[in-house]
């Protein structure tokens, strides 16, 4: 529901929403789904939607460069990463105490 939301955010929310995040919400925390660059919303589909260029271009970015992934709405699943193999990066998501 539109009225619920906003209301757990990250430190981060702010600057990503200013740099076109288009939000979901996740445990009741709003996470950075997609960038919107030119202003477009998401029409949603059971197949490749019309953000679909925009978000490849996004993971391309990330593969190639580098990103930051902000993991707050999850600190609640206790989830963790297993290093398997030596050039591994490991996420801690135990920082979100």
């Amino acid at each position: 529901m539109p009225a619920g939301r906003g209301q757990r955010t990250s430190p981060l929310y702010n600057t990503l929403t200013t740099q076109g995040a288009v939000h979901s919400q996740t445990f009741g925390w709003e996470r950075p789904k997609w960038f919107s660059v030119d202003g477009r919303e998401e029409d949603y589909s059971y197949h490749r939607n019309n953000v679909f260029e925009v978000v490849r271009d996004e993971c391309l970015a990330v593969r190639d460069r580098v990103g930051i992934m902000d993991f707050t709405g999850l600190q609640n699943t206790r989830s963790k990463a297993r290093m398997r193999e030596p050039t591994s990066i490991v996420f801690a998501l135990t920082a979100f105490h």
